[in-house]
């Protein structure tokens, strides 16, 4: 019940500080909620979204992730939430611009997703190897996310791969 209250504050109210309030309590009465540290995760990534300077938005994105791998840990295989659990902690790596996290993090989430999601993840992973310079990875995603994605997307990509292409 109050992860849910917490929830409804966080996305339909804004109230982050009464959200956080409702969510630390609900993660006391029940620390193995992977709701409850989804939510949680959730809330400090949209802390550091409204944050007012560099430092504190940095302060809490570092707090989102614990809770996102947590709730992963915690979520029953094969439901929807594992994969967006990844996904949400590969974002927040990325925003830090921690690219070998952002990466086991999206390769969690392509291990766990749709066949919908797939051409996202894969090119995800193609953008996050070029940014370590890992061009065979990187040309492998990209290749991967041309075939499955929709065709009005791999022109786009197609882009991306020629841009890796060409970086020596």
């Amino acid at each position: 019940m109050w992860s849910a209250i917490g929830y409804l504050e966080l996305a339909l109210f804004r109230s982050l500080d009464q959200a956080a309030s409702r969510l630390l309590h609900s993660l006391h009465l029940y620390p193995h909620s992977s709701k409850t540290r989804g939510l949680l995760g959730d809330l400090y990534f949209q802390k550091a979204v409204v944050a007012g300077d560099a430092a504190d938005r940095r302060r809490f994105l570092s707090l989102a992730p614990t809770n996102y791998d947590e709730a992963f840990k915690l979520t029953t295989a094969g439901s929807p939430e594992t994969y967006l659990y990844a996904a949400a902690l590969g974002k927040v790596h990325w925003q830090l611009l921690d690219w070998t996290k952002a990466i086991s993090a999206y390769e969690k989430a392509l291990s766990v997703c749709s066949p919908q999601e797939r051409w996202i993840n894969e090119e995800t992973l193609g953008r996050l190897y070029a940014e370590i310079k890992d061009r065979t990875n990187s040309v492998a995603h990209f290749q991967r996310a041309i075939e499955l994605a929709p065709a009005d997307r791999r022109p786009g990509i197609k882009k991306l791969w020629q841009q890796v292409l060409a970086t020596p």
